[in-house]
């Protein structure tokens, strides 16, 4: 008969939005007094990859892709707005359009009718 662990199994999942919140208000905190330290850039993209960790393990097949892409994306463009180099706000609003492009692409996959029909003039 196995031996089961008496420990208490605590679950991750539960503490996601905790530290999407937390890390959140952290970074928007820390931003109003003008910090500029190498680590907040990898501050402000933390609640993006929570958003990330739930999107893994709450959706599954193209869904999952989309919206693993474009919350990359998003991740990237924080990152990217919040790093100072020449021109860093054009290639952060870059990576947003992508990430709203591939968003887009994610939920045209299920309008009715389908998306080419409409662009394309074969709808009835």
């Amino acid at each position: 008969m196995p031996v089961e662990n008496s420990a208490p199994q605590h679950n991750f999942r539960n503490y996601l939005l905790p530290m999407f919140l937390v890390s959140a208000t952290l970074f928007i905190f820390l931003d109003t007094w003008k910090l500029d330290n190498l680590w907040m850039p990898a501050l402000k993209a933390l609640p993006i990859l929570c958003l990330m960790v739930i999107a893994r393990l709450e959706l599954r097949g193209k869904t999952l892709l989309f919206t693993f892409l474009a919350l990359s994306f998003s991740a990237i463009g924080d990152v990217l707005l919040e790093m100072q180099f020449p021109q860093h706000f054009v290639f952060g609003l870059g990576a947003f359009l992508i990430a709203q492009l591939i968003y887009a692409l994610g939920f045209l996959r299920f309008a009715e009718p389908p998306i080419g029909a409409l662009l394309f003039g074969h709808c009835q």
